[in-house]
């Protein structure tokens, strides 16, 4: 009778871990997200160029004419601390659409400028190189 209640606890036990052992399926990451995570880390590798004044990175990371639209509308600073927040991804067949809200505060001659918005960054598709910026470009700041 022991033996008995024995085999019957020992069996259950394995009966119940062996499903808990299991390996759980591993989904993979859709495409889109893996757009969109390379899309957002380019943006913020991007905005630490610009808080750097690197501009040769700034250059790598934009397309020639996206880098021109921006370079001709930047003004000088001392320090720019700016914060991105992806808000909506659309995938377009050449182009990735990312809004971004923002928010940055410059610093130029012991002048404080505060600001926020929401800006369109528009990516190349085959290159994730950032080609316009639209709506409430981050770039413009600090105004005269």
């Amino acid at each position: 009778m022991r033996t008995k209640y024995f085999t019957l606890i020992l069996l259950s036990s394995i009966l119940f871990t062996l499903p808990s052992c299991a390996k759980k399926k591993l989904t993979p990451t859709p495409f889109e997200a893996r757009i969109g995570n390379t899309s957002v880390s380019v943006m913020q590798e991007f905005k630490d160029a610009y808080e750097d004044r690197d501009i040769s990175e700034m250059r790598r990371l934009s397309t020639s004419d996206g880098f021109r639209q921006i370079s001709v509308l930047m003004k000088d600073f001392d320090i720019a601390e700016l914060d991105l927040n992806p808000k909506w991804l659309d995938i377009k067949d050449k182009e990735i659409l990312l809004y971004m809200s923002w928010k940055g505060k410059w610093i130029k001659n012991n002048d404080t400028t505060n600001e926020r918005g929401l800006a369109l960054f528009i990516l190349k598709r085959d290159s994730m190189r950032l080609d316009q910026v639209m709506r409430s470009s981050p770039f413009i700041y600090p105004l005269d």
